[in-house]
């Protein structure tokens, strides 16, 4: 059979992690099901040596992993690599570890990272890598990260969660173009090409240079073990990431990806989302070097533009938020409420 134009030479240059970790109550078919699916295909992409299924902690995924080991041996020779931490210590810690392994002895020139609820699909990796070699020649950085972008936020989680992600966006963008000018930079927008001005920070589908994917590896525990008390492997998995690169003068691409009507599992619900997204903020704060002032300025700002500030349910989780990220902060105090016009 042809491999198609934009698959050739993948194998020889493209590695692939997948943190693994469900929940208790998604059962082991489900578990199988799902990581099947997100296998399916890898092979016309990356090597068995390359791809690196890192579980979180979790037994089942684990036994379920050996088992699709032996049937990789059995059709291709060689097992995926499969590692395994004792204990969950969060997502972002299976990425790191991932990156890490890929890394330390020949590694690819891209490593792409996939959820493993099979959610990223495999045809939209070759243009990830597509665009990562265009910023990579056109820019002359070794740093480069490539978000695989959703079309919406809406559809594949719920509106609340949608509003959230949109927020985080804005202000995280917002915060890069803030701290680069205060250094006489500017932020690099021009490879971005989803829904809109900001990307979608918080898609788990990113490939990274082999340059960006070892400052990854080591940002992601160095963050961690400096703010404990954010537990930043569980909850700032996604922007650490990014924002390491872009401090490092690299430059974020993005391009569409296909994406799940509605997600089978998650990890993130609840009070839980609320963690997610108030964690991430507060550690872009502190790293960023705002004031609380600032800060405030920044979520306001976008926080007024979202459909979020009408929905009353909506508005009080982001003011808890709000509330959370500007506690830890320092320098001139903010306003405690949002100064709003009464006409719009």
């Amino acid at each position: 059979m042809d491999i198609p134009y934009e698959e050739q030479g993948l194998p020889d240059r493209l590695g692939m992690v997948i943190p693994a970790w469900f929940a208790p109550q998604v059962s082991e078919q489900q578990i199988e099901d799902l990581l099947r699916q997100t296998l399916a295909g890898c092979p016309r992409l990356v090597s068995p040596d390359r791809l690196a299924v890192v579980v979180d902690g979790c037994a089942r995924v684990e036994a379920v992993c050996r088992r699709l080991q032996e049937e990789w041996s059995d059709s291709f020779g060689r097992p995926f690599g499969l590692l395994a931490n004792p204990q969950n210590q969060g997502k972002g810690s299976a990425v790191a570890r991932g990156l890490a392994y890929l890394c330390a002895e020949a590694p690819p020139a891209w490593i792409v990272t996939r959820d493993a609820d099979g959610d990223h699909r495999v045809s939209d990796m070759p243009r990830l890598v597509a665009l990562g070699e265009q910023i990579r020649e056109e820019q002359g950085t070794e740093y480069v990260a490539v978000i695989g972008g959703r079309q919406s936020l809406y559809r594949p989680m719920n509106w609340l969660r949608g509003e959230l992600e949109y927020w985080v966006d804005e202000v995280a963008t917002e915060a890069y173009k803030f701290a680069l000018a205060r250094e006489g930079r500017a932020l690099n927008t021009q490879y971005w090409a989803a829904y809109g001005p900001y990307p979608d920070l918080e898609s788990g589908c990113k490939l990274f240079s082999t340059a960006a994917a070892r400052l990854v590896a080591r940002a992601l525990p160095a963050e961690a073990d400096r703010h404990p008390e954010l537990d930043l492997l569980r909850w700032g998995c996604e922007i650490i990431p990014l924002t390491e690169v872009v401090l490092a003068g690299g430059v974020l691409g993005e391009m569409r990806r296909l994406t799940y009507e509605g997600q089978p599992v998650s990890g993130y619900e609840g009070e839980s989302s609320v963690l997610l997204y108030a964690n991430q903020l507060i550690w872009l704060g502190l790293r960023l070097q705002l004031t609380r002032a600032q800060a405030a300025q920044l979520l306001d700002n976008a926080l007024l533009r979202r459909p979020l500030w009408s929905d009353p349910r909506g508005r009080e989780i982001a003011l808890d938020i709000r509330r959370q990220v500007l506690a830890p902060l320092t320098g001139p105090e903010a306003p405690e409420e949002i100064r709003v016009s009464r006409h719009c």
